[in-house]
């Protein structure tokens, strides 16, 4: 463990050393650079790779201030990059305002979603792991031989570890729940997974009881109007597909009163 972060540290060490050709920029140079980046063309890229070389030690400096979420270095000095790059696609210069403060939000925003995503997924230490396995696996013995669950006492003296290190172990893996795990005790085959939210909005309940109360609305206004008029507005709007589709006369003086109830002349 001690020789990965030495390895870390030397390779951060490398990268800082190389950042030192790229000269940072003043206000005035870097709209420089940015109107030309706004032209296009060959000079544009070039405009653009020293807008990002000049920066590279601004994500390393805040990509340092959020360490200490296990998450290497180094990572978050790549996702701090891709912020940056964002920063340079959006950055207006023509609002004055300086491009290091605009970038700053940027980065932080980009390694702050990484950090989230990387949260979300459980990791252990491999000796953690390992003694997880060994508990499991005298538990599941002792419980196949003595027919109950074993103390944390019963445990320690199986395999040989202290009470303390057995219930710290236990204690980091009771987070740990899979989405295909049962639920109930009716036999059924229904999983945790099963009873999540479905975040689609077309899946809302409420809205599919709404919309099925309005249909029996208008089925019962529909239900006062005359078979013609009630099968027009049917077949217009679709609201029963069992209707023969099939032509309705319409007089002169029916014309008439649509024509001045939609306002035509």
């Amino acid at each position: 463990m001690l020789e990965n972060q030495s390895k870390q540290q030397n390779t951060i060490s490398k990268y800082l050393n190389s950042l030192q050709v790229y000269p940072q920029l003043d206000h005035e140079e870097l709209v420089k650079l940015f109107q030309t980046y706004e032209k296009g063309g060959k000079d544009s890229i070039l405009a653009k790779k020293k807008l990002t070389e000049s920066n590279l030690r601004l994500v390393v400096y805040i990509a340092k201030k959020q360490k200490g979420h296990n998450i290497p270095l180094e990572d978050l000095i790549q996702e701090g990059n891709l912020g940056l790059l964002k920063a340079i696609d959006r950055f207006d210069w023509k609002k004055g305002f300086r491009f290091s403060t605009y970038a700053t939000w940027w980065i932080k925003q980009a390694i702050s979603q990484h950090i989230l995503k990387r949260k979300k997924i459980i990791r252990l230490p491999a000796h953690a792991v390992s003694a997880q396995k060994k508990l499991i696996q005298a538990s599941d013995a002792f419980k196949e031989l003595k027919g109950y669950v074993p103390s944390s006492e019963e445990l320690s003296e199986m395999i040989d570890v202290s009470e303390t290190v057995i219930k710290a172990t236990i204690q980091s893996g009771k987070s740990i729940i899979s989405l295909q795990q049962p639920i109930g005790d009716d036999g059924s085959s229904a999983t945790l997974a099963d009873k999540l939210e479905d975040m689609n909005p077309s899946n809302n309940p409420f809205e599919s009881l709404a919309k099925r109360e309005m249909m029996e609305i208008v089925k019962l206004v529909m239900n006062g109007l005359s078979t013609k008029e009630s099968a027009i507005l049917r077949l217009r709007f679709g609201l029963n597909e069992d209707i023969v589709n099939k032509d309705y006369e319409v007089s002169d003086a029916e014309m008439q009163q649509i024509a001045a109830g939609q306002g035509l002349t």
